[in-house]
This record gives structure tokens, sequence and C-alpha cells, in this order.
């Protein structure tokens, strides 16, 4: 699923580093209601993935981002993680809190009228 986003080397985001306080910012483009996002570790068969999120919100540009409160665990493969209620926003930041290997993470925000049809 996330093989046909457009990102660095075809591999996703990788932090410069390890360490606390590494994230990906995501901009929708435009508000919209956001149900959760969907994430997959680093592409070309690496192990190199974030084995836990939290998830931040705003709507505008120099808005406070907004903790959304829920465990998100991730994995190498493809998941989906479903917010506890929608928001509305454009910026998404996924902040990583654990990982293995190295802090790399492919991701997109979805929404409930566009769901995709494979869940893991």
């Amino acid at each position: 699923m996330l093989d046909t986003l457009i990102v660095t080397h075809g591999s996703g985001w990788c932090a410069a580093s390890n360490g606390a306080n590494q994230y990906i910012d995501i901009d929708a483009g435009k508000p919209m209601q956001i149900s959760g996002v969907v994430t997959q570790g680093r592409g070309n068969a690496v192990s190199q993935y974030s084995t836990r999120i939290r998830v931040e919100y705003k709507l505008l540009q120099y808005d406070e981002y907004v903790r959304i409160h829920g465990h998100f665990v991730t994995s190498w493969d493809t998941v989906e993680s479903k917010f506890p209620t929608d928001v509305y926003a454009r910026y998404i930041r996924i902040r990583i809190m654990a990982w293995q290997g190295h802090i790399c993470v492919r991701a997109a925000c979805w929404s409930t009228r566009f769901q995709s049809t494979k869940r893991s």
C-alpha cells in the first residue's frame, strides 16, 4: 500500500540518528476529517521500523499540536491505526516512541470516507 508513496530513495523517512523526539509531519493538503494513520517499516526489505508511535494533529500551520490519546503499535508490515474519534485537521505529526534497528517509517493519514480494502 505505501509502496506507491513518493518517498526518499523508495525506503520512506529515516531519522538522521536514533533517539528521542524524532517525528515525521504529514500535510494532508487541506483540512479534512482524518480517521487514522497507516504506517509501514522501511522499504527494500530492510528490518528498520517503528514499533510504537504517538500521533498529534493541528488544523492550521501555526497552531499547537494536540495529542491523540491511544496506544498505537506499529511494525514492519502495514498497520492501520484508527483514532478513537475522527479529527478535523490538515497536519498530522507521528512521533516515534520505540523502534527496531533504525528509526524509519512510511506513513499516510486516512479517512473513513476513503478506507482501503486491505487491513492488517
